[in-house]
């Protein structure tokens, strides 16, 4: 009997632990804050939200160089949908993948979003964006001043 209430107890918790419609929510809503913030210009808030996984790789201050120029190229977000989504739930760790076209004053770009759950929030822990009008942006200037930046393999070629 007790072991019966046992499993039913963990299944009900891993179900929680690894719901993907609440996985979904919880990232969207960081993605809208996300937003919000980016136009505003309130980076500081945008790194408080980041994965400490995220700091190791990534510095206050090149977060900061790299989005406001970010925002200068792309302009005012007009728009944006989502495109794809992947939840992913590994030894007791959600982590949520978004993707959404975002229609912005100068153009569109793919903006992928990576979000893991820690102590019950979501935290970003990858923000990419893909879009015609950074191409040629040069992340060579976030090397400086003990700045680093770690292209993606496939970045470097």
């Amino acid at each position: 009997m007790r072991f019966t209430r046992f499993l039913t107890a963990f299944a009900a918790l891993f179900l929680a632990a690894c719901n993907p419609v609440a996985a979904t929510e919880g990232a969207e809503a960081e993605i809208a804050q996300f937003q919000e913030r980016f136009q505003s210009g309130d980076l500081d808030a945008i790194w408080r939200t980041t994965h400490p996984e995220f700091r190791k790789l990534v510095k206050k201050p090149q977060l900061s160089i790299m989005l406001s120029d970010f925002r200068e190229l792309l302009g005012e977000l007009e728009s944006t949908n989502r495109q794809s989504i992947n939840v992913n739930s590994m030894n007791g760790t959600t982590s949520v993948e978004i993707v959404m076209r975002s229609q912005f004053a100068n153009g569109e770009a793919l903006e992928t979003f990576g979000y893991r759950e820690q102590s019950e929030r979501w935290m970003l822990i990858n923000y990419v964006v893909q879009s015609p009008l950074i191409d040629d942006y040069d992340f060579s200037k976030l090397e400086g001043d003990g700045l680093i930046y770690e292209a993606a393999p496939e970045a470097a070629e």
